[in-house]
């Protein structure tokens, strides 16, 4: 059923599929009462739970049949609250908007929704992420820096979407299996990479970029 009152949407940008196991973070966002949704075409996020092809509905169900919302989410070892992984087969752009565009409307037990997106995918998703009212970012530092995220928060912030009072914040691990050589080196070119965007320049206090560590 649909309803009257709109229910927060956060998005989180991930570099490494890993981070999935980080977001429990209280400073990446309370999971209690929430539910956990893929933002993609096609899974990445089903590979850590050996699901990768099995068929699945997705947020997209919720096209079909929005009352069915609560029973899309599946609970995982090691995942904070229920996750909805993405639908398989793969589903057009357009199709996973219009869902997410539903999304905030239907009537749940849960109280608010974190969308789970690939950086890499990130520009492509920029209908989807029209839904959303708050954005973080996630690092794995075994990863080398890159402009994705800068170029992500420049189209974020020129649609109107990334601001100050939508910045979720800027945040960063070391995975104890893929600790990489040099990630203090790492962390400090992520740091200079990301210095003049302008969210970081107009960021609230107490969002600086920071370890995703519990």
């Amino acid at each position: 059923m649909i309803d009257g009152v709109s229910k927060p949407v956060h998005c989180i940008f991930y570099t490494h599929p890993w981070a999935l196991f980080r977001i429990g973070n209280e400073r990446l966002g309370s999971s209690d009462d929430a539910l956990l949704i893929e933002l993609a075409e096609s899974s990445t996020l089903s590979s850590l739970f050996d699901q990768q092809g099995r068929p699945r509905q997705g947020v997209t169900g919720l096209l079909a049949d929005p009352d069915r919302i609560d029973l899309l989410g599946e609970v995982y070892e090691g995942v904070p609250a229920p996750l909805v992984l993405a639908s398989q087969p793969a589903v057009p752009l357009p199709t996973l908007a219009s869902a997410i565009g539903v999304l905030p409307y239907v009537r749940s037990r849960y109280s608010h929704y974190v969308l789970l997106a690939n950086l890499v995918d990130g520009a492509r998703m920029i209908d989807s992420l029209a839904h959303c009212d708050r954005f973080s970012f996630v690092f794995d530092l075994a990863d080398p820096p890159s402009r994705r995220f800068t170029d992500l928060a420049e189209q974020l912030t020129g649609e109107g979407l990334l601001n100050a009072s939508t910045w979720g914040g800027l945040y960063w691990y070391s995975h104890p299996r893929r600790r990489a050589p040099g990630h203090r080196e790492r962390l400090q070119a992520l740091r200079e990479l990301t210095a003049g965007t302008q969210i970081m320049l107009e960021a609230p206090a107490g969002t600086e970029p920071e370890d995703a560590h519990p």
